[in-house]
Parts: C-alpha cells; sequence; structure tokens
C-alpha cells in the first residue's frame, strides 16, 4: 500500500469550530501541520487507505491526530466504533482531554481518554486496528510506546521519526531479535516523519 500524497481536502475546517483560543492562535502564527496539505490531511489520507475501526492513540492533546485518522475511515463509510487515547502531563492545558472527547465523538461511537504517563502504564487491553502514537519524543518514551502498541495491534503509526529520539528506537524494534522484527515499515510523509509500521 502506498500513501503518496495528502488529503485534499482541509482537516482544519473540520474541527476549527472546536479549537480554544490559544491553539487556533499557534495555528495562525505557526501554522506547523495545520496548513493544507499538512500534517492532519496526511493522517485523513492514511484513515482513508487504513480505514481502522478502532483506535488506539498515545499521546491525544486535543484529539486532532485520531481524529483526523477517523474522518479519513469514514469519508470511505467505515463506522469508527471506538478509540482509547491515553496522554501524559506533557503541559497539556487542563480540559484539553474533555475538548479531545468532543472533537472525536464527530466521528466515534465510542471514546475514552485517559491522563496518565504512559511510562506508568503496563498494559493495553483490548485489541485495536490501529495505534498512532506521538506522545513524549525520547527514546525511551517511544520504545515503552512500541512495546504497549505491538501487544494490542499489528498496525503502528509512528509520527515526528525525523527525530533521531523516536527513530532510533523504531528501527532498532524493527532488528533481528527485535521487538518488532519481520514487520514491514513504510515511510509516508516527511512533513513529521509519519511511518507506518505493519505486522505481516
Amino acid at each position: 500500500m502506498t500513501i503518496d500524497k495528502p488529503w485534499d481536502g482541509h482537516f482544519l475546517e473540520a474541527v476549527v469550530d472546536l479549537l480554544p483560543e490559544d491553539e487556533l492562535r499557534f495555528v495562525k502564527v505557526n501554522k506547523l501541520g495545520w496548513e493544507r496539505g499538512g500534517f492532519y490531511d496526511w493522517l485523513v489520507a492514511i484513515g482513508t487507505a487504513l480505514k481502522p475501526r478502532s483506535i488506539l492513540e498515545i499521546g491525544v492533546k486535543l484529539g486532532c491526530g485520531g481524529a483526523a485518522l477517523a474522518l479519513g475511515a469514514a469519508s470511505m463509510g467505515v463506522k469508527i466504533e471506538r478509540y482509547f487515547g491515553v496522554d501524559g502531563v506533557y503541559g497539556i492545558p487542563e480540559g484539553y482531554l474533555d475538548l479531545a472527547k468532543k472533537i472525536l465523538g464527530r466521528w466515534i461511537g465510542d471514546v475514552k481518554v485517559m491522563r496518565v504517563n504512559v511510562n506508568d502504564l503496563a498494559s493495553i487491553d483490548g485489541q485495536w486496528d490501529l495505534a498512532f502514537l506521538d506522545d513524549g519524543h525520547t527514546s525511551p518514551e517511544t520504545r515503552k510506546q512500541i512495546e504497549l502498541a505491538a501487544s494490542v495491534t499489528s498496525t503502528i503509526l509512528v509520527d515526528d521519526c525525523l527525530d533521531p529520539a523516536v527513530n532510533a528506537p523504531v528501527l532498532a524494534a524493527l532488528q533481528p531479535g527485535g521487538l518488532l522484527a519481520g514487520w514491514s515499515r513504510e515511510w509516508i510523509a516527511t512533513v513529521t516523519g509519519i511511518t507506518l509500521l505493519r505486522k505481516p
């Protein structure tokens, strides 16, 4: 499967009415993924291709990553049945996770979010069609996210693989004897280094 271009719509238009003022100010000044053809429009394209019915997201903030994936699946007629998101305490303003439930709820029926440091999680319940990893961007945290995701899904999407602290544990996991040995890796977008990992 090749995903070689972003969605031709604009994800920002689908959620702008729910974004808080501080995020809208950030969008105006920095854009960073919110622009047409940016990070979130790539995620919509990925959701369109993968059509997940369930999404696990590690690193929620406002839930827009999961929502973009869900919008892509929904645009293909797929009903996204459930979502579970976890996020730590990395400076996320109070109320953001509650707002994330509203944003995600536009496309997903059963939404659960939890404020918890990923390093404090021993495991994640259930099986998931897709895990999206975008939490703490250090090598130990990325290793932990991969470990948690690999036990509950056969499809993992990792953001920020342009960052060596994120990319190194991904590459290590793919080596013979590694946690993801035998999995395939597809580099999707250079916007932030979105990488798709799939179990054969």
